[in-house]
């Protein structure tokens, strides 16, 4: 997934009702049920099947589910994104000690301080 991509649902997150949201079921009448999604600005939400409470509860927590996500998901995206540095620091490190460097040049201390990095990010 691309920042694009992460920017976009960023976005659509942003947009929605702030808060925390939670499901409830109402009766509006004798007949009348209803699932809600409320927030502390009131319901945002309704559904007419108060059997439905998985997709309330789904609905309900997708914004902190989203934002649990996305940081996940950047948090990923660092470490691969360190990871990949580590390996090109890696490589030319072997590469200079093939050619009979044997001690550590800076490249591979950098290696090395990355590789750490990355043993220790999580």
């Amino acid at each position: 997934m691309d920042a694009k991509r992460l920017e976009e649902i960023e976005s659509r997150l942003k947009a929605a009702t702030p808060g925390e949201w939670s499901a409830r079921c109402r009766e509006f009448s004798n007949t009348e049920i209803a699932r809600n999604i409320w927030t502390e600005y009131g319901w945002i939400c309704r559904t007419e099947n108060c059997d439905q409470q998985e997709n309330a509860d789904f609905i309900a927590h997708a914004p902190t589910d989203i934002s649990d996500l996305l940081s996940e998901v950047r948090e990923c995206h660092e470490k691969i994104r360190v990871m990949e540095e580590a390996l090109k620091l890696i490589s030319s490190a072997q590469r200079s000690y093939e050619c009979g460097y044997v001690i550590p040049s800076k490249r591979a201390r950098d290696a090395l301080a990355a590789a750490d990095k990355i043993g220790g990010a999580g």
